[in-house]
């Protein structure tokens, strides 16, 4: 295999998401518990909700890699556990976002109006995510069937100091945070449910009629 730029990670370029609230799911369920908003077939309840939950997901696992590959960064060359646990967090980020943008884009593609202003994902990135998904899976099918080259090529995603790579494809660090900021920026929306009359009020709180 020929050197890879970046490889093995020494400076790793992953900006912070630290500033970005986790909070979707949870305001989603407030909002529709105490509010009556969201969608109001049981289909959109399930893309809107599954959207809101894979993005929380998202972010979470971007964090964790990036923290693994700082730490990777602090400890001798002869420790190896932290890269492992940050490969092992940027492929679930691969997976979910994968699943994330699934979801996307059948809810961009209904017409019930439960989505306003959704916002589609650059589909250049999209593909691109996609196909490191595919990568993942494929590679782990070789590895189990014993069918790796014999020039022995990557086993795993390979996490340079500027991004994910494979032999065909590479996506940024700079391009996954920007992707799940404008997503966790940019919550998927619906309209405010007509009936308040069901709604139970919480501790401290009044139904609203």
């Amino acid at each position: 295999m020929d050197e890879i730029e970046g490889w093995p990670p020494r400076d790793p370029q992953v900006p912070s998401l630290e500033d970005v609230p986790m909070k979707g799911t949870l305001e989603l369920l407030l909002n529709r518990f105490f509010l009556g908003r969201g969608p109001r077939t049981p289909a959109d309840r399930a893309l809107n909700t599954n959207v809101v939950r894979l993005v929380d997901k998202a972010i979470l696992a971007y964090e964790l890699g990036r923290k693994e590959l700082f730490a990777w960064n602090a400890t001798p060359n002869t420790v190896f556990s932290p890269l492992f646990r940050a490969v092992d967090a940027f492929e679930d980020l691969v997976l979910t976002v994968d699943r994330a943008s699934r979801y996307i884009h059948a809810l961009s593609r209904r017409r019930s109006g439960a989505v306003t202003r959704l916002q589609r994902p650059d589909k250049d990135l999209v593909n691109r995510i996609r196909e490191l998904r595919n990568w993942i899976a494929h590679t782990d099918e070789y590895i189990l069937k014993g069918q790796m080259d014999e020039e022995g090529g990557p086993q795993t995603l390979l996490l340079t100091d500027h991004g994910l790579f494979t032999e065909r494809v590479s996506v940024t660090y700079a391009e996954l945070a920007d992707l799940l900021r404008a997503r966790a920026d940019r919550p998927v929306r619906g309209p405010v449910a007509r009936d308040r009359s069901r709604l139970v009020a919480g501790p401290g709180l009044r139904a609203r009629r």
